[in-house]
C-alpha cells in the first residue's frame, strides 16, 4: 500500500484506534 493513499489512512486510524481500545482496557484492568 501507497504511503498516503486512502487505504493507507484508513489502515493508520483503525491502527490508532485499536491502541487506545487496548490502553483503555488496560487501565480498567489496573483500576477494577
Amino acid at each position: 500500500m501507497k504511503q498516503g493513499s486512502n487505504n493507507w489512512k484508513k489502515q493508520l486510524q483503525n491502527v490508532q484506534q485499536l491502541h487506545i481500545k487496548v490502553a483503555n482496557q488496560r487501565r480498567d484492568f489496573l483500576h477494577k
